[in-house]
């Protein structure tokens, strides 16, 4: 998400349906160094990489771990936009072919960037479950709002 608001911000583009295996494939956590790599790509080919030029990044990304060249493609990124969808978080624009952020969910989107831009690391399964089983209260908050409004 701090990738696309850095795409968004800066030229408001959203992201390209052909660029979403290389945000599922980064390596680190750098939203700033992906968004380099993006633009980069787009001076050279635009909005349409040709597929090899995908694969040719992931790849390097993925060293030894082997995957089918259709699920970096399309089967990952297809998953990805799916349950991206379901979060309410994204919307899909230019006729399928980007990703954008819900402008009205920008509360939220903000919120979470601030809260779980950051992998936690656990030391056992209990403290794991412990965490997970927690209730953010303020997305509780944000939802219960949201609600009353529609009803």
């Amino acid at each position: 998400m701090k990738t696309i608001k850095l795409l968004n911000s800066n030229n408001n583009t959203a992201v390209s349906k052909k660029e979403i295996p290389l945000f599922l494939c980064w390596r680190n956590d750098s939203a700033g160094s992906l968004y380099v790599e993006i633009k980069k790509i787009r001076k050279k080919y635009a909005f349409s990489p040709i597929n090899e030029i995908i694969l040719e990044t992931c790849y390097k990304m993925l060293n030894e771990t082997e995957r089918d060249d259709n699920s970096i493609l399309i089967e990952y990124p297809d998953d990805f936009i799916r349950k991206m969808r379901l979060t309410g978080l994204v919307s899909i624009r230019g006729d399928g072919h980007f990703i954008g952020l819900n402008t009205k969910e920008n509360n939220v989107i903000d919120y979470t960037l601030q809260q779980y831009i950051y992998c936690k690391e656990f030391r056992t399964e209990k403290e794991f479950f412990s965490y997970i089983g927690q209730i953010d209260n303020v997305f509780a908050k944000v939802k219960k709002t949201e609600l009353k409004k529609m009803g």
